[in-house]
C-alpha cells in the first residue's frame, strides 16, 4: 500500500475492540467563556497572517489565574470552517497553571525557518481535532514542540486528540524534549520533506538543542532527564527523509499501540544511546506498530556515543513478518558501539507475507555483539540469528523451546 494514497479518515479510524484506552488526563471543562481568536483580530481567511491575532489571544489566555492552580483551564476557540494562515511562530509557552484546551483550528503555517506552535516550558496543554500544515517554500522547522526549558521545573501532561501535523517540516512534525505523561490519540503525524528529517522527535537529552523563539533555556545539552510514560494510541505516522520516520533518545515506558507508520528511508526508528547504563536508555518501550516501508533495510537503527549500552524490557510486536531487507535490529557502523545487551526482550513477529522483501530477514544484523534474554516469537527458523549468548523462551515457526538459564 502507498502511503501517500491514504486518506485522512483512514488514518483515525476508531481502533478495534482490543485497543489499549488512553490514561485519562484530570482535565476540568472551562469555567469561564472562550478565548476567541477572532475577537483579538484574527480573519482566518487563508491570506491575512493571522499570528499577530493569536497571539493576543493566548496572552489573554495566559493571563487567566496565571500563578495559581485552582484556575480551571481556559479554552481557545478558532472558527469551525476558516484557514488561520501563520507566519510567525504562536506562543503557547508559559502555560504552567492554567490549562489550555485548544479545540479544532485549521492553521496553515509559513514560519520558514521557525517552528509553528512553541509550548516549550508548558504543561497540561490539550489539543483537541486540530490540523497544521507546514508550507513547502517557507518551510518551518517543526510543528509542535514541547518540552522542559530547566532542570527543575516539568513541562507535563499533554494530550493530542485526533490532531494532524502534515505537510514540510526541515527537523520534525513533532518534537519533545522530555515531556512526560503525554499522549497522543489517533495522529495523523506527516512529514513530507526529503531531507535529514523525522516524523517524530522524542529527546530525552535535549541532544538536537532546540531553541524557543519566547524563552530562555538553560537545562543543558546532552543531559540525561526523567522522561518517561509517552503514549501514541492508533493514527499514522509517515516521513518522507532521509533518515527515518522517528528518532528517539533517553525514553522510559514509551509506548506505541496499534500505530501504522511508513517512510522511504533505510531505517523506521533511530535508537540513540549516550551512556552504558540503564537508566532511560529507552527501557521498556513497546513499538505495537506496523511498518509499512517500501525501501527499509533495518527497522531499528542503533547508533550514539555509548559503547556498550544496556537496555530493558524492549518489546515490538508486528502482525506479519517484517518488510525490512535485512535486519530488525542494526547498529550503525559509524557509531561508537561495540556490543548491546538486552534483558526482557520480547519480539513477537507473525506470519510471513507474499510479499515481504527478504525470505529470511535477520533479527539482528551483527549477532555477535548482541547479548539478548527474554522471549523470542518468529515466523519460521530462518529468521533466527544466533546473538552472542540469549536466554528464555525461543519460538520459531510452530516450535519452541527454552534456551540458556539455570
Amino acid at each position: 500500500m502507498r502511503t501517500g494514497h491514504i486518506v485522512f479518515a483512514f488514518a483515525l479510524a476508531v481502533m478495534t475492540s482490543n485497543a489499549v484506552e488512553p490514561v485519562s488526563h484530570a482535565f476540568a471543562e472551562p469555567s469561564h467563556g472562550p478565548v476567541d481568536v477572532i475577537a483579538y483580530g484574527a480573519a482566518c481567511d487563508h491570506v491575512t497572517d493571522d499570528a499577530p491575532a493569536i497571539n493576543r489571544a493566548l496572552d489573554a489566555a495566559r493571563s487567566i489565574g496565571y500563578g495559581d492552580w485552582s484556575t480551571q483551564p481556559v479554552e481557545i476557540s478558532f472558527p469551525g470552517n476558516g484557514k488561520c494562515l501563520i507566519k510567525a511562530t504562536l506562543n503557547f509557552t508559559g502555560f504552567k497553571y492554567v490549562g489550555v484546551h485548544v479545540r479544532g483550528g485549521y492553521l496553515l503555517c509559513q514560519t520558514r525557518g521557525a517552528p509553528c506552535i512553541d509550548a516549550l516550558g508548558s504543561r497540561q496543554l490539550r489539543f483537541d481535532g486540530l490540523t497544521l500544515v507546514g508550507d513547502r517554500t517557507l518551510e518551518p522547522t517543526i510543528g509542535i514542540q514541547i518540552g522542559i526549558v530547566n532542570r527543575s521545573e516539568g513541562a507535563d501532561g499533554h494530550l493530542f486528540e485526533e490532531v494532524a501535523v502534515t505537510g514540510y517540516f526541515s527537523i520534525a512534525a513533532y518534537y519533545n524534549f522530555a515531556s512526560e505523561v503525554t499522549q497522543w490519540v489517533r495522529p495523523y503525524i506527516l512529514n513530507l520533506d526529503a531531507g535529514n528529517s523525522y516524523a517524530v522527535i522524542l529527546d530525552g537529552y535535549d541532544h538536537w538543542n532546540i531553541a524557543s523563539p519566547f524563552v530562555a533555556q538553560t537545562a543543558g545539552r546532552d543531559l540525561a532527564r526523567s522522561f518517561n510514560d509517552n503514549l501514541f494510541v492508533g493514527g499514522y505516522i509517515q516521513s518522507n527523509g532521509m533518515v527515518g520516520t522517528m528518532w528517539i533518545a533517553g525514553t522510559g515506558r514509551l509506548r506505541f499501540d496499534q500505530t501504522y507508520s511508513s517512510n522511504d528511508a533505510a531505517h523506521n526508528v533511530v535508537l540513540w544511546f549516550k551512556d552504558n547504563d540503564y537508566f532511560d536508555n529507552n527501557n521498556s518501550a513497546i513499538f505495537d506498530v506496523h511498518f509499512e516501508t517500501p525501501n527499509v533495510t533495518d527497522t531499528f537503527l542503533l547508533t550514539g556515543p555509548a559503547t556498550a549500552p544496556l537496555i530493558r524490557g524492549f518489546r515490538y510486536a508486528t502482525e506479519q513478518a517484517f518488510q525490512a531487507s535485512n535486519s530488525v535490529f542494526a547498529i550503525d557502523p559509524a557509531a561508537s558501539i561495540r556490543s548491546v545487551s538486552v534483558s526482557d526482550l520480547d519480539i513477537g513477529i507473525g506470519m510471513v507475507a507474499p510479499n515481504d522483501k527478504n525470505s529470511a530477514p535477520r533479527l539482528f544484523d551483527d549477532p555477535a555483539k548482541w547479548s539478548v534474554s527474554g522471549r523470542v516469537s518468529l515466523p519460521a527458523p530462518n529468521f533466527w540469528t544466533e546473538p552472542a549468548s540469549f536466554s528464555g523462551l525461543l519460538c520459531t515457526g510452530m516450535r519452541c523451546m527454552f534456551r540458556g538459564g539455570p
